[in-house]
């Protein structure tokens, strides 16, 4: 986000806080990060790193047996050590123009009022200290929370907690004996009766493994030390603790609050929260990274637009406030198969408290249109800002599954523009900016989608009615569009005509 930023001519000054005193963790990022890597600008750089491959996952989960999940053939991701990750970004944003502060502690930040009307906004204020206790104040227009679970900016005021899933990590580094069987470069995610084991390895011979509890539910609050429980916790498992028969632990164990939490707000003028100081899923989702990277890239795109088109403000920031909320309702539904089925195999409080609350998740409240926007109530006009639609329900959707049958069985295809559908002129991202970029609607979708995967819904609607074979049409698609795979492709098309965004006349 600072590199985007001070490559785009801003002048951005980076807080870093002092290192911390436990053991670095380690996170796995999934190949689908490569390409927010090169929206960054850094996939070179990620590739040179030499960090170890990541090329699966391996999973025990609930009462299924172990199964392992490759990545897509030439699909790599990476097992990365977060304090060498991190320093990587921040070089790679220094190297780029941005001015970075090393070992500084924010106390403070002061929001800036509006001024009158014609008046400019006051900067934001942030009050920070150095490693030599010397106090400095900086002033900006824009002031972007990227501090995690601290947020400096989102607690109190905004954060909301979920007390639901209250998780601590005890996690430890261990180191295969001579003599180890050669290691799988996957991640293991494994459910067991009073939690679950999480682990991956950052070379040949030393692997992170991690152990996810409820203190509540744990001997933890009841003097039992931290290495004493995580040993007794990793004898629960089944696969956790062969991955480290062979192994010695050679860390102390940390403890590291994981529960998750939101905000009730993601943005506002002259604020954003972003990556773990706007929200925290579930670390079972192997989605942190990636999730943070998005964030930073979103804001980067946000904060250009509200400097170069003033005009755009309130409009990329509802952009950006709508799709965090978005993002984290996202993985929060992802999960909650998860905790059921945990549930089920291991009947645990630990497991039946995450599936009760699964059960009462929420979409996200959306403002009234006729309403001011709610990131700015002096708005005068309120633009929609699209959802992002719910994959994997669109994969379990009836219509949709007819609609693919459908066309799977028909010897030929007669696209249309169903009666209901719509072209609104919504908010989305192009190149370094929010605009205003046709989307569809129909009834079904009434509050606009423009990609479904990486599909571009318009082009498709507009390109499909020539066309009175499939393969035709995405052999067209290929040619005139972008390269998208075919279950992708034959997936938006069964959306379009299941949601009654086309019809098929054959």
């Amino acid at each position: 986000m600072s590199r985007l930023l001070a490559r785009w001519g801003h002048s951005v000054v980076l807080l870093t806080r002092p290192a911390i005193g436990h053991p670095a963790l380690a996170e796995s990022v999934p190949p689908s990060a490569r390409q927010l890597f090169a929206l960054l600008g850094i996939a070179r750089e990620i590739d040179d790193a030499g960090f170890f491959p990541a090329r699966g996952n391996l999973v025990r989960w609930g009462d299924a047996p172990l199964r392992r999940a490759d990545f897509a053939p030439g699909s790599i991701g990476h097992h990365v050590i977060r304090d060498a990750f991190d320093a990587l970004l921040l070089d790679l944003a220094e190297e780029a123009g941005a001015e970075v502060r090393r070992d500084a502690t924010v106390r403070r930040v002061v929001r800036g009022e509006a001024g009158g009307k014609g008046e400019a906004k006051q900067p934001q204020r942030v009050e920070y200290e150095d490693r030599r206790g010397a106090t400095g104040i900086l002033q900006a227009p824009f002031v972007l929370d990227c501090s995690g679970r601290a947020g400096v900016i989102a607690s109190p005021e905004l954060r909301v907690h979920d007390q639901s899933n209250a998780t601590v990590a005890l996690a430890g580094v261990w180191r295969a004996d001579a003599g180890a069987p050669p290691v799988e470069p996957c991640t293991l995610v494994e459910s067991y009766r009073d939690g679950w084991a999480w682990s991956m390895p950052v070379s040949d011979t030393l692997r992170y493994l991690t152990m996810m509890i409820d203190p509540r539910r744990t001997e933890l609050l009841k003097g039992q030390g931290r290495g004493r429980l995580y040993l007794a916790e990793l004898e629960k498992t089944r696969e956790a603790r062969h991955l480290v028969a062979d192994a010695r632990l050679e860390s102390d164990i940390s403890g590291h609050t994981s529960s998750q939490y939101t905000a009730s707000r993601f943005a506002g003028d002259g604020f954003l929260l972003v990556g773990d100081a706007a929200s925290f899923i579930d670390p079972l989702a192997s989605a942190g990274v990636k999730k943070a990277l998005a964030s930073a890239w979103l804001a980067a795109v946000v904060v250009h637009t509200c400097i170069a088109t003033p005009d755009m403000r309130d409009v990329a920031l509802e952009f950006f406030d709508n799709r965090e909320r978005a993002t984290w309702l996202g993985h929060r539904r992802h999960t909650a198969r998860y905790y059921r089925e945990a549930a089920a195999a291991h009947g645990h409080g630990f497991w039946s408290a995450r599936a009760a609350a699964a059960g009462d998740i929420e979409a996200p409240t959306r403002p009234d249109p006729a309403q001011a926007s709610a990131l700015d109530p002096a708005a005068e006009v309120h633009v929609p800002v699209p959802t992002e639609p719910d994959i994997a329900a669109l994969r379990r959707d009836p219509d949709v599954l007819r609609a693919f049958s459908e066309l799977r069985a028909a010897p030929s295809i007669r696209l249309r523009p169903a009666p209901g559908l719509r072209h609104p002129r919504l908010p989305a991202v192009r190149g370094r900016r929010i605009v205003l970029d046709e989307h569809l609607a129909s009834p079904a979708l009434p509050d606009g989608v423009r990609f479904l995967r990486d599909v571009a819904l318009p082009p498709l609607v507009e390109m499909a009615g020539s066309f009175d074979q499939v393969p035709d049409l995405y052999q067209a698609y290929l040619d005139r569009v972008a390269t998208v795979s075919l279950p992708d492709f034959l997936g938006a098309l069964s959306v379009l005509v299941g949601k009654g965004m086309l019809t098929n006349e054959p």
